[in-house]
């Protein structure tokens, strides 16, 4: 498990402006009692009320405070030069290279066997393709890892993460929720995609992710009941919040779009709210059929 602080990007475009993404300032409603939370790919999210319009935003985000990085010796410029164009072969449909000199989630810019890997904030470089498989174990050096492309050997212990943009850009049902951090507590731009940990974010406690941690709700377009574990937050319900686990476990931090607050997460099949009703988390049209907050 990755140390972590569980991103909730805001209405307040300074706060996405961190991580490359667009804002979700554009925001024009979330519908009669309607709370905003932001979701991976294009648009926020509302909690109960209507589901209200939206012309865009940003991503969740899960933001490592010690990483994760690429391993020493695969930083610097990656041999930046030129126009940085998006050339060659490689490429996946409908992905949006954004990097310069290569895009190493579109796997741009680089000529095979050659893929694209991270090499500083928002740059590729050119390395030769490993074998390694999204969640299989890796090693990295300068100049080597041993991961396929479209993904990069991050974290302790070291695994082969898939890279990401867009919740579109990650294998079926996982996240693009993970914010690769270079140097550490600063966002690359780049992010990678998170499978849920199947643990329970209705927990007051540990539960099933260990002394320190617990178990937060972070869903997304492509999964609506995503969780995961991170370092347990202090953050009482209903005060005032930035990450996900600033909260305290069982509680989770959205935002009404104005000021972000700690809600009691809920299990919409037995809600046990200690105030308010437990409303499910929307998606555009599709809410959530397991997880909700108390509101």
């Amino acid at each position: 498990m990755l140390a972590q602080r569980l991103r909730l990007l805001t209405l307040v475009l300074g706060l996405l402006a961190a991580a490359g993404a667009p804002g979700c300032g554009n925001k024009k409603h979330c519908g009669d009692g309607g709370m905003l939370v932001s979701m991976g790919d294009g648009g926020a999210v509302c909690v109960g009320g209507g589901g209200g319009e939206d012309d865009g935003g940003g991503g969740d985000g899960m933001r490592p405070p010690d990483g994760p990085r690429p391993p020493d010796g695969a930083g610097g410029m990656g041999g930046m030069g030129g126009s940085g164009g998006f050339g060659g072969s490689g490429g996946v449909a409908g992905c949006t290279p954004r990097a310069s000199t290569c895009d190493p989630v579109c796997n741009t810019g680089c000529t095979s066997p050659n893929r694209c890997d991270i090499a500083s904030a928002m740059t590729g470089q050119c390395l030769p393709a490993g074998t390694g498989t999204t969640g299989s174990s890796c090693t990295a050096s300068a100049g080597m890892d041993s991961c396929q492309a479209r993904n990069s050997c991050l974290g302790s212990p070291a695994r082969c993460y898939r890279l990401c943009y867009v919740d579109g850009d990650c294998l079926t049902g996982q996240c693009c929720n993970i914010d690769i951090q270079i140097p550490a507590g600063t966002s690359s731009g780049f992010r990678a995609c998170g499978a849920s940990a199947g643990c329970n974010p209705t927990v007051a406690g540990p539960g099933t992710c260990g002394a320190g941690n617990a178990c937060y709700f972070i869903p997304c377009s492509s999964n609506t009941s995503n969780t995961d574990c991170a370092s347990a937050g202090t953050t009482a319900t209903g005060l005032a919040c930035t990450y996900v686990n600033d909260c305290t476990p069982g509680d989770t931090c959205v935002s009404n779009g104005t000021s972000n607050v700690c809600r009691q997460v809920c299990l919409l099949a037995a809600p046990s709210c200690a105030t308010g009703t437990c409303m499910p988390l929307q998606i555009g049209t599709t809410p959530s059929t397991v997880y909700g907050v108390c509101q």
